[in-house]
């Protein structure tokens, strides 16, 4: 089983000249290694599993087939068009807090949504180098090492790659 953590982003939608942000059911997913079944899983059913390197989790909670409507499991497995018959959905006020999601594996990967608007890059390697970005809606931005990526609204600190050594002195 693979479990996900659902993080919903507010998308720009040209029809309604602003964002709409589904609301989740719940806050993870949890889909079979087959990925023909799927559950939906609140806080409370995960703070039942034994948590470490793995989730371990007592079967509590029923496996839905993937042709089972939900509207996580439409966009989890790729049914677009039924999402919009099985999700509630808001449209967040005209400006928003930009949202920004660091990929913990992957230092340099952030993924964001954005009203609009211009963005800077400003790297250090043999002296300092700016690039302008103009983003704007949901994506994914790649953030080379030693690197921040500004604007009025956030700053994303740069990122280096470290090792760390343990030493013991003996005395």
């Amino acid at each position: 089983m693979n479990l996900y953590r659902i993080e919903p982003l507010p998308t720009y939608k040209p029809l309604l000249r602003g964002h709409v942000q589904i609301i989740p059911e719940t806050m993870y997913l949890v889909v079979s290694e087959s990925r023909q079944y799927n559950s939906l899983l609140t806080p409370a059913n995960l703070h039942n599993c034994q948590q470490g390197l793995f989730n371990i989790c007592e079967p509590e909670f029923p496996l839905y087939h993937k042709g089972t409507p939900s509207c996580t499991g439409t966009l989890y497995f790729g049914k677009h068009e039924l999402a919009h018959e099985h999700c509630n959905k808001v449209i967040p006020r005209n400006t928003f807090k930009p949202v920004w999601i660091h990929h913990k594996v992957t230092p340099s990967f952030w993924i964001y949504s954005l009203l609009s608007g211009k963005i800077i890059k400003t790297c250090r390697v043999n002296g300092t180098m700016s690039t302008d970005l103009h983003l704007m809606g949901a994506g994914i931005l790649c953030v080379e090492e030693n690197c921040q990526v500004f604007s009025e609204s956030f700053l994303l600190l740069p990122t280096t790659a470290t090792q760390i050594s343990h030493s013991r002195q003996s005395r």
